[in-house]
């Protein structure tokens, strides 16, 4: 896991806080694009900024409509995070789906490459 999200969210998990685990990693997601992006955002309107039209963060690995459609995908996939599982602060009670959802968090904070802990 990244050391990120194990720092932000693991006490909490193991003290089976899942729902705040799961908030404080997401925490951690949008602490680590606020600083690649250098926007000062939050939620959904910064993963829309960061991911969107000239993006801050470039996760592209092709080029062409190819690139176009995976700043989408990205995009899409950062913002939709925010607003489904972060914004809403679901209450998470069965410990396998929230550390699924964690994992989700760290899938996102491993994809941002660019900047070094």
């Amino acid at each position: 896991m990244h050391p990120s999200i194990s720092a932000a969210s693991g006490a909490l998990f193991a003290d089976q806080h899942y729902s705040r685990a799961v908030f404080a990693a997401f925490q951690a997601v949008e602490h680590r694009v606020r600083q690649n992006s250098g926007l000062q955002e939050s939620g959904v309107l910064l993963m829309n900024r960061a991911f969107g039209t000239n993006p801050r963060i470039d996760l592209a690995r092709h080029s062409g409509r190819n690139a176009e459609d995976e700043r989408m995908g990205f995009r899409f996939l950062f913002a939709s995070a925010m607003q489904a599982i972060r914004n809403p602060r679901v209450d998470f009670t069965d410990a396998t789906e929230a550390v699924e959802v964690v994992l989700l968090a760290d899938l996102l904070l491993r994809l941002i490459k660019k900047i070094p802990e």
